[in-house]
């Protein structure tokens, strides 16, 4: 179901070293602020080739946490080459018009951007330009407006220099003066159930609102669509359920939040199948609690009552329980709170008005 939804021309493409993501968020955070479209993250390494496990999930947390410092809607897809993503794939994204990478690492990445710019000149696409950012690297690079150079293809693209904004020791002071982050942040990703070795499951469930897709959401699907060998079921909270949502006339409509969040794991995992339907009555169990093809559900911390609470209803009809996957929760260093689509909601009323109030419950992760 679905297709995977490419991001608006000027995105941007970066390299990165999966189990380096935490050393790398200067340039993440660079890529994010920059990119007029979706930001790509061209994954490699042992972990990006291999099966999940928990510890993959974290890498994951650290590829997208950068953008919750003031970015949480910024489209960021990890993608992987377990879940296919060659070089030949990843050439095919025609809204990409740049490669963001740190200068220690030009050497690989201008072997990189040669075969992706032949491949691209071959399906008609234009060549990608190359940025080298300084400023965080181990070999500084000069700072300022380097000429203009050919591209690999020779079709006129350019190799840029620039220095990240701002420079680490001051993003360090910012974060400094935005205070500490919640302990909980830093819980990793864990498994609760009868599961040892690589985190692959054939049928796995996930749930949410998904309004207005933030980071964590993207964590959620993302981390889902890494698990899932055969097909995904996402359950989209029903428009009729979120009636008492703070602000919810400014609620996207169920089609659009499903769309979203199909759209966005079909571009993580171009190789898995996905469903969906809405989760219209609290008091019903869902889907991947009546049927027991399911092994699986991903949750996020807050959300692990309601798996056990699914686990109880597949008890009582005689089913196995579900792996339950969890993640961790991303924070905000501006609030010092979860990124949630409430607040973003109240952001966006504060220019055009809203309504109150309050939220509904559901024993189900949502």
């Amino acid at each position: 179901m679905g297709q995977p939804t490419q991001g608006l021309p000027g995105s941007v493409l970066v390299p990165l070293q999966l189990d380096r993501a935490g050393e790398e968020a200067a340039l993440l955070e660079y890529a994010m602020r920059t990119s007029r479209g979706a930001v790509y993250l061209h994954c490699s390494g042992p972990a990006a080739s291999s099966p999940p496990t928990p510890a993959t999930l974290d890498m994951l947390t650290l590829c997208l946490e950068p953008s919750a410092h003031g970015m949480p809607r910024c489209d960021v897809f990890p993608l992987l080459p377990y879940l296919g993503w060659d070089p030949e794939r990843l050439a095919a994204l025609a809204d990409v018009e740049e490669v963001v990478a740190a200068a220690e690492h030009e050497a690989d990445c201008r072997g990189l951007l040669d075969g992706l710019n032949a491949a691209r000149q071959a399906a008609g696409l234009p060549s990608l330009s190359l940025t080298l950012t300084a400023g965080h690297a181990a070999k500084p690079a000069a700072v300022g407006q380097p000429p203009q150079q050919q591209a690999a293809d020779g079709s006129g693209g350019s190799v840029q220099q620039q220095e990240l904004q701002p420079p680490p020791q001051q993003q360090q002071q910012q974060r400094e003066d935005e205070g500490p982050l919640p302990e909980c942040q830093h819980r990793g990703a864990r498994v609760i159930g009868n599961w040892q070795g690589p985190l692959v499951f054939k049928r796995v469930a996930v749930g949410g609102t998904f309004d207005r897709l933030h980071a964590g959401h993207r964590l959620l699907l993302a981390s889902t669509a890494l698990v899932t060998k055969d097909d995904i079921f996402v359950g989209i909270t029903a428009d009729e359920l979120l009636a008492s949502k703070r602000n919810r006339d400014l609620l996207e409509p169920y089609d659009e939040r499903l769309a979203a969040a199909v759209g966005y794991m079909q571009m993580v995992n171009p190789g898995v199948r996905i469903s969906a339907g809405p989760l219209s009555d609290p008091k019903e169990p869902p889907l991947c609690a009546t049927d027991p093809d399911f092994d699986a559900i991903v949750v996020s911390e807050e959300t692990v009552p309601g798996a056990h609470a699914i686990n109880k209803v597949r008890a009582e009809l005689g089913f196995p329980p579900l792996v339950i996957v969890v993640i961790g929760l991303i924070f905000s260093r501006r609030s010092a709170a979860k990124l949630s689509s409430t607040d973003l909601r109240e952001e966006d009323a504060a220019s055009v008005g809203g309504s109150g109030s309050q939220r509904s419950s559901s024993p189900w992760p949502a």
